[in-house]
């Protein structure tokens, strides 16, 4: 990661360049420490997740991994899907406020090894001890919204007693 002349992260750089408005963050790794078909996560030392759609499923995937992802919200679901994650997680100071805000925690993530050796050695036991991996809370929770709905379609047709 390089930002503001400090020490770059090892396989992982981040331009930012602010064009009508909108930001764009990418990624590179790379290519000759990795193999083509597998990303190798021990290798990566911050994951920059995409805006304005998060990465859902790869970010999860890269935070299961040991992988601390800094992420900016986007305005709908699927653009916070990511901070969702990270609050589960119990890492809410890995979400940025604006994109200045995400590449400051960043820069300041990939300065700090012992930060992101805390992040490796801790984040697969905080999501799996979040309520997102607990099945059967999920399996109660969307019982509840199928009844839920149940009830709301069958008063629309006159199935349930007033």
């Amino acid at each position: 990661l390089r930002h503001r002349n400090r020490t770059p992260a090892r396989s992982v750089g981040l331009e930012c360049s602010s064009r009508l408005g909108r930001w764009q963050f990418r990624r590179r790794l790379n290519p000759a420490r990795q193999p083509r078909e597998q990303l190798l996560y021990h290798d990566i030392d911050v994951a920059l997740d995409s805006f304005p759609f998060s990465g859902a499923t790869t970010s999860f995937e890269a935070l299961w991994m040991g992988v601390p992802l800094v992420t900016l919200p986007g305005t709908n679901m699927m653009g916070r899907v990511s901070a969702a994650h990270l609050n589960a997680a119990g890492a809410p100071e890995l979400i940025a406020r604006d994109a200045d805000h995400f590449v400051a925690i960043a820069a300041d993530l990939a300065a700090a090894p012992d930060r992101r050796a805390f992040y490796h050695a801790s984040l697969r036991q905080r999501l799996a001890a979040s309520p997102t991996l607990n099945g059967p809370l999920r399996a109660r929770q969307i019982e509840r919204a199928y009844r839920a709905l149940w009830r709301r379609w069958a008063a629309a047709v006159d199935l349930l007693p007033p």
